[in-house]
């Protein structure tokens, strides 16, 4: 496989071959959900800004979603949450938002209700610490906190988008309770006196 995907020039039998062996891989992708070919698919396509095949791999992923199960799917999800989620430098910030954006995204939204709340409940005291965060310490160690707050904050804009009001933000559902536990626990965004 060429590093990028643009390296293969329109019309040539390279492109049609890796594009013939790419869609292959979607295709395993959609039936099985398998977390190894989710990374394999991801890890390739997020090294530009748009993989030639990008369109086949947004169906591919709304049909994997549609395809199989909570469990199998929270599974190949948390491939995409750990990329966008480590702290090691192994990736850059651009494939942390790009994963998030071009895979978490779109899976997300559409995800099932139950698919949402097992995901997030799994990833919401992560995300709430993440929005809590300063900016601290040299150029790099910012950029790093603010992928990390533009990531999350897409993150809660899926999850707000998915459900409706009631599941958010009344009192006693399970992400509203959650939530509040979190933030109680954990001090963040402390109340002031009279609030």
């Amino acid at each position: 496989f060429p590093v990028k995907s643009l390296e293969l020039k329109e019309g040539t039998l390279e492109l049609n071959e890796y594009q013939s062996i790419f869609r292959i891989f979607l295709k395993v992708l959609e039936e099985r959900a398998s977390p190894v070919i989710f990374y394999l698919v991801l890890s390739v396509a997020c090294r530009e800004e748009e993989h030639v095949c990008e369109t086949d791999i947004q169906d591919s992923i709304f049909k994997m979603m549609n395809k199989n199960s909570t469990d199998v799917l929270v599974k190949t999800l948390n491939v995409a949450w750990e990329i966008f989620d480590e702290s090691s430098g192994e990736f850059s910030s651009n494939i942390k938002l790009a994963t998030v954006s071009r895979f978490l995204l779109p899976a997300l939204l559409s995800a099932s209700s139950h698919l949402i709340i097992v995901f997030y409940k799994e990833k919401l005291e992560r995300l709430l610490k993440v929005v809590g965060d300063i900016l601290r310490g040299g150029e790099e160690s910012k950029v790093k906190t603010l992928t990390s707050k533009c990531g999350s904050f897409l993150l809660f804009g899926a999850l707000y988008s998915k459900m409706d009001q009631a599941q958010v933000h009344s009192k006693g559902s399970e992400l509203t309770t959650l939530a509040a536990d979190v933030l109680r626990i954990s001090n963040l965004f402390p109340q002031g006196k009279g609030d």
